[in-house]
């Protein structure tokens, strides 16, 4: 998106670079990037991997209700191919539920993690 009036160069990257014409209106110049096709393998293979766990917990105390969330969004993400030792909570939420018998709480964590080498 242009944010003022002027000639502004277009950099194509990305695997649908190709389909960018060599002329656009309104950029003064269209680069396309040697081997630009491949931003988008780079950035999937740098991502970090992720795991998450939003469940309801029942007859548990706040506490342990987050420590199993938490156990769990580690294993799906170390099953998804983090390194266990990588991992890092980045998301964790709880709601009591009043509705429901038993002191029950939803807890939703997301954890992340590089790529486990190997």
């Amino acid at each position: 998106m242009k944010t003022e009036a002027g000639s502004v160069p277009l950099i194509a990257v990305g695997g649908g670079a190709f389909l960018i014409p060599e002329k656009l209106a309104g950029v003064s110049e269209v680069i396309h990037v040697e081997h630009g096709d491949c931003a988008n393998a780079v950035g999937a293979a740098i991502a970090q991997v992720s795991g998450e766990c939003d469940q309801i917990f029942k007859d548990m105390t706040r506490a342990e209700a987050i420590a199993a969330a938490q156990g769990i969004a580690q294993d799906r993400a170390v099953a998804a191919g983090a390194g266990r030792a990588t991992l890092a909570t980045i998301e964790s939420e709880d709601m009591p539920l009043a509705y429901l018998p038993g002191n029950s709480v939803r807890v939703r964590v997301r954890v992340v993690g590089d790529v486990a080498a190997g």
